[in-house]
């Protein structure tokens, strides 16, 4: 208990960081998915979510994702589907259909959990040309299984690399937990985390805090 109220603190005064920041535009996540296993170990995810942004003042951003996922052994995943992104301009709403392949590696040393996925997206886009995505994140799930509702904080960092683009040109960087069954409810979980988001800019770079969670419904 004395783990999950350092911890809890810990989030607390890195939302209150969030808030203050004044170097970056400050943010709120917030999504859903609905996750099920099919015949031969297939699973089919849909995850959908909205992000707002305090500069804008309103939802600037979101995405309907289905996927359909595979483990061929313990240790690997594999994963394809589609990101179907609605993003708000002057002009209205444009769309851009991100066609994308996963395969997390996934280890388990002690009780610690180590996740490594690389992503590869073919970013289709509306009035503009279209290019590849590269994106790669580490999560590090720390020994802790915290209440009944098997709390689990983590730590996460996830770089892109895009075509056109030189080098490593965006950098996430996560702190968070998740909850394996939620109100003791084995099919709901979920997740709170906060992040912070640096982009290559000119000049200098973009930055972005985030507070974000993510609700998983599982059958």
């Amino acid at each position: 208990m004395r783990l999950l109220r350092s911890f809890v603190c810990f989030l607390l005064f890195g939302a209150a960081a969030v808030v203050r920041a004044a170097d970056g535009d400050r943010q709120v996540w917030f999504g859903g998915s609905l996750e099920g296993a099919l015949a031969g170990g297939v699973k089919v995810k849909v995850e959908e979510a909205a992000y707002y942004g305090h500069d804008e003042a309103e939802v600037y951003q979101h995405y309907f994702q289905p996927t359909l996922g595979w483990s061929p052994c313990s240790w690997l995943q594999l994963a394809a589907g589609c990101r179907f992104v609605f993003a708000r301009a002057s002009s209205g709403w444009s769309c851009e259909d991100r066609i994308l392949a996963d395969a997390t590696l996934k280890f388990a040393p002690g009780d610690w959990g180590f996740k490594n996925r690389f992503r590869i997206a073919y970013r289709s886009r509306e009035g503009k040309d279209d290019l590849w995505r590269f994106r790669n994140k580490t999560n590090l799930a720390l020994p802790w299984r915290l209440t009944s509702w098997g709390i689990v904080p983590y730590l996460a960092e996830e770089v892109f690399l895009e075509q056109e683009r030189e080098g490593i040109y965006r950098n996430r960087l996560y702190v968070g937990m998740t909850a394996a069954e939620i109100f003791a409810l084995k099919h709901l979980g979920g997740e709170l985390y906060l992040l912070w988001q640096s982009t290559d800019a000119e000049p200098g770079s973009e930055d972005i805090y985030v507070l974000g969670t993510m609700l998983r419904l599982c059958f």
